[in-house]
């Protein structure tokens, strides 16, 4: 995969890849492996000099097979069987468990209806208006207490009052006949628009 190639397929996700791609050197996090590594694969390529720290429950021993079986992107990453939760448990628990504040800048997340709890601690440790780095991609599960809407609009405003959401693609869950069901999935980006952000 080209250079030009892997910063088209991460587009879509990331807003400014072109400035990245000027950059020697970037760190991405990402969390809620599961076994595939495209996208990080893909900003692994676009930035030589980047590295990529990931995070996963205990049943995902390492990234992708896009990074795990390529040499030259595997040495720049780094895995740890780590989740991701609304406080830090990681002494003798197991699973570890860390906050968002205590591991990431920019991420990618996927963590399975921890993004609310998550998401409302990391706002609640940083009270400065913009607390996003650079540019937040996330999906979201809207599933038993968040179904409700007026628990999910609250959430949703508190995270919308520190970034705008730019992007997003809605996942259609199936039922067991392969027919649309409801769509309880969505992937969302947000762009830091209260600060001076690299990628705004």
């Amino acid at each position: 995969m080209s250079s030009e190639s892997a910063c088209s397929a991460t587009v879509v996700s990331v807003c400014g890849m072109e400035r990245i791609a000027e950059q020697e050197k970037r760190v991405v996090y990402s969390f809620g492996i599961n076994g595939e590594s495209l996208f990080e694969a893909a900003l692994l390529e676009c930035v030589p000099g980047r590295e990529a720290w990931g995070y996963e429950l205990p049943w995902t021993a390492c990234f992708g097979p896009e990074i795990d079986n390529t040499p030259n992107l595997k040495e720049r990453a780094h895995f740890f069987p780590w989740a991701l939760a609304g406080r830090s448990a990681h002494g003798t628990d197991l699973p570890k468990y860390y906050t968002l504040d205590a591991l990431m800048q920019p991420d990618r997340i996927d963590i399975e209806r921890a993004e609310f709890d998550t998401l409302t601690a990391f706002l609640a440790a940083n009270k400065s208006p913009h607390p996003f780095c650079t540019t937040l991609p996330i999906e979201l599960h809207a599933w038993y207490d968040y179904a409700k809407f007026y628990l999910f609009h609250d959430w949703w405003a508190a995270l919308e009052a520190t970034g705008r959401p730019f992007w997003t693609e809605v996942k259609l869950k199936l039922n067991p006949g392969g027919k649309p069901k409801l769509a309880e999935h969505s992937f969302y980006s947000f762009m830091n628009i209260r600060g001076n952000p690299f990628l705004v």
